[in-house]
């Protein structure tokens, strides 16, 4: 609120700003209409699983028949029920998770959840992997692997669980030229152009494709100008025609940077609950390691827990690339994970069998 007080465009980042709490208060309401029963969580499931499944089976439905995509404008992206928006590799990479954490929550004592939940996040990475959004398939591979290695103390069910993963993302990446092509030889190409001028390269390979690059560096001085409040929320696609910051690929709506774009329009004010948040959960997280390991007894986080937790952690990591930290349908899926964690942590006792 500070920040867009301060701001050039003082109502337009009071949009964001001002307006922005209705999330955190969308965050409680999940949690107090699930913990009252106001609704069904039985039901919500099944409800959810009716509209994952619809999204899938549009996905492949696309990719099977249309060779120029009925519901997109490009063959080598798959986008569903989404149409031309683009996001349907970055909403599966959220839905997905909170999906199968009501799933092991509600049959936590099913002694086949582990297999379950990780043949089924193993088809929805595969379609995330189709949909060609490369920072989705990231983090949702990286979510996977954390969920892995914080859960599961069965080696014979972790390597199974792994088996299964590997076998689902080597099918689609052999059996899909299109979405490989994007999501390697493409990124391949981007970070090793040698027409271009990068300060975070290593041995000729620029670790940063470049219209990434110049607008996280536009980010950067937008705090070094204002550090401590920034220029304002929703305000980098404003600032970044000021010829101080200003290049060939920096303007946009945000510089896919979650932290970047806070330092850049909420400043040091803004970034701080994050970085804790953040680190927090590091901490959590390695106490978690200890009682995998057997080093400690005390368990720190239940598996359905986990599964919305770790997205959660991840949407927060600093080295992947985000959408717009103030995205309406983004922050809707974000918190709405934040709401049945609160659930879940509160009611622990209560996993139906």
């Amino acid at each position: 609120m500070i920040s867009s007080i301060l701001s050039e465009d003082i109502f337009f980042s009071l949009k964001s700003s001002f307006f922005y709490i209705r999330f955190g208060l969308f965050a409680f309401a999940t949690w107090y209409i699930i913990e009252n029963k106001y609704f069904s969580l039985s039901l919500f499931f099944k409800i959810y699983f009716i509209f994952i499944l619809m999204l899938v089976l549009s996905a492949i439905v696309e990719m099977v028949f249309f060779n120029e995509s009925y519901f997109n404008t490009t063959n080598t992206r798959l986008s569903g029920f989404f149409y031309d928006e683009m996001v349907l590799g970055e909403y599966l990479s959220i839905a997905s998770f909170l999906l199968v954490a009501i799933f092991a929550y509600l049959y936590n004592k099913n002694s086949y959840k582990y297999l379950i939940v990780f043949s089924a996040l193993s088809i929805l990475i595969s379609i995330i992997f189709l949909s060609g959004e490369r920072s989705a398939f990231i983090s949702s591979f990286l979510s996977i692997i954390i969920i892995l290695i914080l859960s599961v103390k069965s080696k014979r069910i972790f390597l199974f669980s792994v088996a299964i993963f590997c076998l689902f993302i080597y099918s689609v990446i052999t059996l899909n030229v299109d979405s490989k092509n994007r999501m390697f030889n493409y990124t391949l190409i981007q970070l090793k152009s040698e027409n271009i001028s990068n300060v975070f390269s290593f041995k000729g390979v620029n670790l940063l494709p470049i219209d990434y690059y110049e607008k996280n560096i536009s980010a950067y001085k937008m705090f070094l100008d204002k550090s401590f409040t920034g220029h304002g929320p929703n305000m980098y696609r404003k600032v970044c025609s000021d010829k101080k910051y200003i290049s060939q690929f920096s303007c946009s709506t945000h510089p896919h940077s979650t932290y970047l774009q806070l330092l850049s329009e909420t400043g040091i004010v803004g970034i701080t609950p994050i970085i804790l948040i953040f680190l927090y959960l590091n901490y959590k997280f390695f106490l978690q390691l200890l009682f995998v390991l057997k080093i400690k007894k005390k368990e720190i986080f239940k598996f359905h827990e986990l599964l919305v937790i770790v997205p959660f952690y991840i949407f927060l990591f600093p080295f992947i690339p985000s959408m717009n930290f103030f995205n309406n349908w983004n922050s809707i899926l974000i918190y709405l994970l934040i709401g049945f964690i609160l659930y879940f942590i509160n009611n622990r006792s209560e996993a139906i069998n």
